[in-house]
């Protein structure tokens, strides 16, 4: 992704590895190394306000990298249960939000004073298939998967 300072960019690889080059002059800047192969990078928008890179891995773990000091910053290594597919900054903000494959989408904020996030926000449907889905009352459906899990929820 490109990063909110010109010619630099990062690229993350499926061996985990996550390099930060600067394209103007075709040199990487520094090097970051998670424990699995990195599905989605971004940058917050204001790396002066907080110099930070987000990278989300196939093992559902979550990583906040402090670009100044060039260190893990914070890991949730229970972020999403398998792989994250999407896991990107809004601008402007000091949130994010994740989706991974356990059919979840999570909003995160990141604290001002420490930098460290957490979820305020999450939905999440089945992980299997819906064997049934029905409609309770008016304004209600529940729906059950093949293994007997049930969902509801208000529309």
């Amino acid at each position: 992704e490109q990063a909110p300072t010109v010619d630099i960019v990062a690229i993350g690889l499926e061996n985990g590895e996550i390099d930060v080059l600067n394209l103007k002059y075709d040199k990487s800047v520094m090097h970051f190394q998670q424990a699995s192969g990195v599905t989605s990078l971004s940058f917050f928008s204001s790396m002066t306000k907080a110099p930070l890179l987000l990278s989300s891995g196939a093992d559902g773990h979550i990583c906040l990298w402090n670009v100044k000091e060039r260190r893990l910053h914070f890991e949730n290594e229970n972020a999403h249960e398998g792989a994250i597919h999407s896991a990107f900054f809004l601008p402007d903000s000091m949130r994010f939000i994740s989706a991974g494959i356990d059919n979840s989408m999570k909003l995160w904020t990141i604290d001002e004073m420490d930098y460290s996030p957490r979820v305020v926000l999450s939905r999440q449907g089945h992980t299997d298939s819906s064997a049934m889905i029905r409609f309770y009352g008016y304004n209600s459906v529940i729906s059950r998967d093949d293994g007997g899990d049930g969902l509801g929820m208000s529309l």
